[in-house]
């Protein structure tokens, strides 16, 4: 019977950890997201000719 105890208790705090884990990696994806969508934004109705290339928003010098 210990052992079963000792076994749900390891497996309980398994679980705790792997929650926290969840949740953390849940916030990156959101703010990963938001920081998408922030960038997708000002290249939406803007005729200023911005680039984005691997991520970065580049914008042409103009002479």
């Amino acid at each position: 019977m210990e052992e079963v105890v000792a076994e749900l208790q390891r497996e309980r705090q398994r679980n705790a950890e792997l929650l926290q884990k969840i949740s953390a990696l849940e916030a990156r994806v959101m703010q990963l997201e938001r920081e998408k969508a922030s960038l997708a934004a000002p290249l939406m109705g803007n005729n200023n000719f911005q680039i984005l290339i691997n991520g970065q928003i580049c914008v042409p010098i103009v002479k």
